[in-house]
C-alpha cells in the first residue's frame, strides 16, 4: 500500500517538478544573465512589454491580460494613446460580442481561437499557429521568434500552453518577452502574478507544452503572432 501511495504522489507531482526543474526566474542570477544576453543579441522586448504589464484580474483572465499588455505596447509603439483593460475586453467583447456565448463557460478560460476574435474586433492583425505535432510546431515557432522577438519590433507573441505548476493545472496564456540564444530559452512574462514571476523556459520544453490539446476546444494549443 505504501508503494502504491508513493507512486500516486509521484505521478501527480511529476509534471510540476519537471516544470520547476526547467525554469529560471527572471530575478535570479541566471535569469539576469539571460536577460542581458538577450538584450546584447537584440532579441528582447522585455522593456516594451513590462511597461504595460498587468496581472490577470480573475482566475480565467490570463488571455485577456496578455492581450491588454500586447495591444497597449503596440499602441505605444505607433503613437496611439489608447489603453485597453481586462474589464473592457470582458464587457464589450467577450459578453457584448458573444465571443463566449455562455459567460459561465468563461470559468474554463478562453481558447486560442476566441482570443484571436478579440484581436479581430480590436483591429489588430494576427496569425494563429497550432499543431499537436511538436516537430513542425517548433520549426514554425523558431522562425517566428527570429522575426518577432527583437528590439523595436511591431509584432509580439502570446503563447497558449499547458502546465502543472503551483496549484494550477491546465491551460495558460502569456506574452513572450525575450529570447536568449545562448540558453535557447524564452522569457515568459507571466500574468499570474499571484502564483509566480517572469521566468525563462527552454524552447524545446515550451513547444511540448504548446502542443498539448485544449480539451474544452478540442484543438491543440499553440501561439499567436500579433501586429
Amino acid at each position: 500500500l505504501e508503494h502504491k501511495l508513493e507512486a500516486t504522489i509521484t505521478w501527480k507531482h511529476s509534471s510540476e517538478v519537471q516544470y520547476l526543474h526547467c525554469i529560471h526566474f527572471l530575478e535570479s542570477k541566471e535569469g539576469q544573465v539571460r536577460l542581458t544576453s538577450s538584450r546584447n543579441n537584440g532579441s528582447s522586448q522585455y522593456h516594451c512589454l513590462s511597461e504595460y504589464y498587468q496581472p490577470q484580474e480573475r482566475g480565467s483572465f490570463c488571455g485577456l491580460a496578455s492581450a491588454c499588455i500586447v495591444m497597449n505596447s503596440l499602441n505605444s509603439n505607433s503613437g496611439c494613446n489608447r489603453l485597453f483593460n481586462q474589464n473592457y475586453l470582458w464587457d464589450r467583447l467577450i459578453i457584448g460580442k458573444k465571443i463566449i456565448p455562455n459567460k459561465k463557460r468563461m470559468r474554463y478560460g478562453i481558447s486560442l481561437h476566441q482570443l484571436c476574435q478579440v484581436f479581430r474586433y480590436c483591429d489588430y492583425d494576427f496569425d494563429m499557429i497550432r499543431d499537436e505535432d511538436p516537430v513542425p510546431l517548433e520549426r514554425e515557432f523558431r522562425k517566428d521568434l527570429v522575426k518577432t522577438c527583437k528590439l523595436n519590433s511591431t509584432k509580439y507573441i502570446i503563447i497558449n500552453f499547458w502546465r502543472d505548476f503551483r496549484e494550477h493545472r491546465g491551460g495558460h496564456f502569456c506574452p513572450i518577452a525575450a529570447y536568449d540564444p545562448i540558453s535557447d530559452a524564452v522569457l515568459i512574462l507571466d500574468v499570474a502574478k499571484h502564483r509566480t514571476e517572469p521566468h525563462w523556459i527552454p524552447v524545446s520544453v515550451l513547444v511540448l507544452l504548446m502542443s498539448r490539446m485544449d480539451r474544452t476546444a478540442n484543438r491543440p494549443r499553440g501561439y499567436i503572432v500579433i501586429s
